[in-house]
């Protein structure tokens, strides 16, 4: 058995030392005409973290629970969605997630 959260930052972490490696640099380089900067670097190792964060949703967790056939359940991808969208106050991962869109240039996108 493998942890949700130590898959996570397993993934994460292999895409830090991906972000490293010269021919993905060329081919970042090539496709955006320049060089990721640390920021950019750092935004992007997070949102590898947020890859599969829908599957810590109780609704998602309910697709594997034995007898659960009157429970809600949903994919990880729509339930990830929906909890990013949630407003979130302060210094939490709403806010984080706003500055990390600005940070990248891609406020009002989805």
């Amino acid at each position: 058995m493998h942890h949700l959260a130590h898959h996570c930052a397993d993934v994460a972490a292999v895409f830090r030392v991906l972000l490293q490696r010269r021919h993905t640099q060329r081919a970042i380089r090539s496709a955006l005409g320049r060089d990721l900067s640390q920021p950019e670097q750092g935004a992007l190792v997070v949102m590898a973290f947020l890859h599969d964060i829908g599957k810590f949703a109780p609704a998602f967790q309910a697709k594997g629970w034995p007898n659960c056939d009157n429970v809600k359940t949903c994919g990880h991808l729509e339930a990830g969605q929906h909890w990013l969208r949630m407003p979130h106050s302060g210094a939490s991962l709403g806010g984080q997630m706003a500055a990390l869109a600005e940070m990248c240039g891609t406020e009002g996108q989805d």
